[in-house]
């Protein structure tokens, strides 16, 4: 895929929102060719951010919202089925206490780092409260209400809630780009700014 078709759908995606718009609409409303405009919607609807409601009629999906909302990067590459076998998930605190947060759905840091650790870690509870605040930056988890402790004067400790589950790879921050990749998506997410 060419630069000049990832940089169509980008602008696709962002120009959406919550209309349901003809090719001939965001064509005029871009500056694109029809053929332009069908080919970004044909990469936005294989990476599941447009639906196409009516002949000729696109929309964003949730996903999709979600993708506009936080300013994903759209980038080239392939997005099909690799020739050789894909790589078994790693055994890391971080993808074990990923897979937690899937089942446990609502769960304080506590909790997942007591089902993550394996006994060989230096600071479970640490390495996952990073981690947490790295997926509320993007979006992917929500800080609810505290639930009480048990000691006396304890503040008692942040619930959160898994938001949005992209799949079974533990997504991975990089403090370089300011973002967190999804393996799910092969994307980055950056920081949410509002």
């Amino acid at each position: 895929m060419n630069e000049q078709a990832v940089t169509n759908q980008t602008r696709l995606l962002r120009h959406l929102g919550w209309a349901c718009l003809t090719v001939g609409e965001i064509a005029s409303q871009l500056g694109l060719s029809h053929r332009q405009v069908s080919a970004a919607a044909a990469g936005l609807i294989e990476r599941g951010y447009v639906e196409r409601l009516e002949r000729g009629c696109f929309q964003l999906t949730e996903s999709g919202r979600f993708a506009a909302r936080n300013d994903v990067r759209i980038v080239s590459g392939p997005r099909g089925p690799h020739s050789s076998p894909r790589a078994g998930l790693r055994d890391t605190l971080r993808q074990r206490a990923w897979a937690a947060m899937r089942i446990q759905r609502r769960f304080t840091i506590r909790e997942i780092a007591m089902i993550a650790a394996q006994g060989c870690e230096r600071d479970p509870v640490d390495n996952v409260t990073r981690y947490v605040q790295a997926l509320v930056r993007v979006g992917y988890l929500r800080p609810l209400s505290r639930v009480p402790g048990s000691a006396p004067g304890s503040n008692g400790f942040r619930l959160y809630q898994l938001v949005h589950d992209t799949g079974p790879r533990a997504p991975a921050w990089s403090a370089k780009r300011n973002a967190l990749h999804d393996y799910n998506l092969g994307e980055d997410v950056p920081c949410n700014t509002a």
